[in-house]
């Protein structure tokens, strides 16, 4: 069904936007759009940022889970990352965790002991398997790269349809424009076909007068 929200500069309904759809204020009714551009911001926000939404809280999911489960093995001491911090908009430092206490070495490790900084950074090479209960599949490098050239394969593919849809709209204004625009140089040259046109008839009645002058006049006299 069709909702009619303007007629005669007369405004019939209001809408609101609640993060999730666009509704009539009076009845909270959502629509749905064939096109236009409020569609077109709301398939971007659903389709390929949401993939990519989705891809980068995976990966810090992963992030937190593997790298508190380094730091702190048994589960009962200080966390690197705040455990609560499940997706990238949550992810953060534990609480307590200081560029004074945080330590690269397991608890009452020896001195110059890195191992436990160490076996971080080569999480970054180590494999992961959703079917294993990993949020990510392969290493978390792999996984950021898959998941930002998706999401620019998905930019590039919706710019080259902008394109053909802008060439398109560009041909049909074209013969439009050709069908009922007004070309300035035809226009020019058909008033100086009827300025040209003025001036013989104004030629014509100019001498046709000065013939009857002479016949009238001077045939008179004579």
């Amino acid at each position: 069904m069709d909702t009619v929200i303007l007629s005669g500069g007369t405004t019939l309904e209001t809408l609101t936007f609640d993060g999730d759809a666009v509704r009539v204020a009076s009845s909270d009714t959502a629509l749905t759009f064939a096109g236009g551009s409020i569609k077109g911001h709301l398939t971007a926000r659903d389709g390929a940022l949401q993939t990519l939404r989705n891809s980068l809280n995976q990966l810090a999911r992963q992030m937190v889970t593997a790298v508190n489960a380094v730091y702190n093995p048994s589960g009962t001491g200080q966390n690197f990352f705040d455990p609560a911090g499940t997706d990238a908009s949550s992810i953060e430092l534990a609480s307590g965790l200081t560029g004074l206490n945080v330590r690269a070495s397991v608890a009452g490790g020896a001195a110059g002991d890195g191992s436990v900084a160490q076996a971080i950074s080569e999480l970054d090479i180590q494999a992961f398997s959703s079917s294993s209960g990993d949020a990510i599949d392969g290493t978390m490098g792999e996984s950021y790269s898959a998941a930002i050239s998706l999401f620019s394969y998905s930019l590039s593919q919706s710019r080259m349809r902008h394109e053909n849809q802008t060439g398109v709209l560009n041909a049909v204004r074209g013969q439009r424009e050709s069908m009922s625009g007004v070309s300035l140089d035809e226009e020019a040259a058909e008033l100086m076909k009827f300025q040209r046109a003025y001036q013989a008839s104004a030629r014509v009645i100019s001498i046709i007068d000065s013939m009857l002058d002479t016949v009238v006049n001077g045939m008179g006299r004579g």
